[in-house]
């Protein structure tokens, strides 16, 4: 059975400070109180060595299902808010450095 999860790619920029993964948790459950970001995915993440948002590329999305039991569509939803976090910050710090 073909599984939702994919293996992503994610580029940072060692010009750009990422936020820690508790702000990032925070601001999602603020965006979006009841989804639990922060319940479903803080220990997690924390216990896998992520401490800020860039640190999330060394940990793969079903790692977080099969290892946490979290819901796969809950995972893949958790990285496309990292996607646009990660595209808008390189993008915001390329438009910096050419000023």
């Amino acid at each position: 059975m073909p599984s939702i999860l994919t293996n992503l790619e994610l580029e940072t920029d060692s010009n750009v400070s990422y936020p820690s993964i508790d702000d990032f948790l925070a601001k999602l459950d603020k965006a979006e109180p009841r989804r639990g970001w922060i319940e479903k995915f803080l220990r997690p993440l924390t216990s896998l060595g992520v401490r800020t948002l860039d640190d999330i590329e060394v940990i793969s999305p079903e790692c977080l299902t099969v290892f946490h039991r979290i819901c796969p569509l809950m995972v893949m939803d958790f990285y496309v808010h990292i996607i646009s976090y990660l595209d808008e910050a390189g993008h915001l710090a390329h438009q910096s450095s050419r000023l």
